[in-house]
């Protein structure tokens, strides 16, 4: 089994994880794996249209339209990419040492965040340069576009 699988079980079975004597590839590879195994994606499917006509829009309007998409996700998503883009975020303001910038970070973690439900393979395709757009734009403004603070847990649903 793979160090990976051990973890998930583990995370899976509600015992607390210490990641710090982690690889960095072995904790990615995890959270990549939660976020493709949710029911819907990151993002779900009924904002996928609105986010890709949004990503032509000139930088003000964009972040004022993606804050309008933001509170109609459900809290649990909400808390789940607060969390998310500021890490990303992070990461890419330390590209120079990590050659990981915002539009890298947005070609790995796109197609897992953005998807367009029952699309075929042509149609993935075609979208692929506006999700990159989108999440390239929400890892760099995440701070305008999020609340300061992440969503209170209290009123945590489930994922799946």
């Amino acid at each position: 089994m793979s160090r990976v699988n051990e973890l998930r079980q583990q995370l899976d079975s509600g015992k607390e994880v210490d990641f710090s004597g982690e690889e960095l590839s072995t904790v990615t590879s995890l959270l990549k794996m939660y976020l493709r195994t949710m029911d819907e994606p990151l993002f779900p499917f009924n904002t996928f249209d609105i986010l890709m006509s949004i990503s032509s829009c000139k930088e003000e309007e964009w972040v004022d339209r993606a804050k309008e998409v933001y509170v109609q996700i459900p809290e649990c998503r909400k808390q789940i990419s607060h969390h998310l883009f500021m890490l990303l975020s992070r990461v890419s303001s330390l590209s120079a040492r990590n050659m990981m910038t915002a539009s890298n970070l947005a070609i790995v973690f796109s197609p897992i965040l953005l998807q367009e439900q029952d699309c075929s393979a042509e149609s993935m395709l075609q979208a692929i340069p506006r999700c990159k757009i989108t999440l390239e734009r929400m890892i760099r403004y995440c701070n305008r576009v999020l609340p300061q603070e992440p969503p209170s847990n209290t009123a945590v649903e489930s994922t799946e």
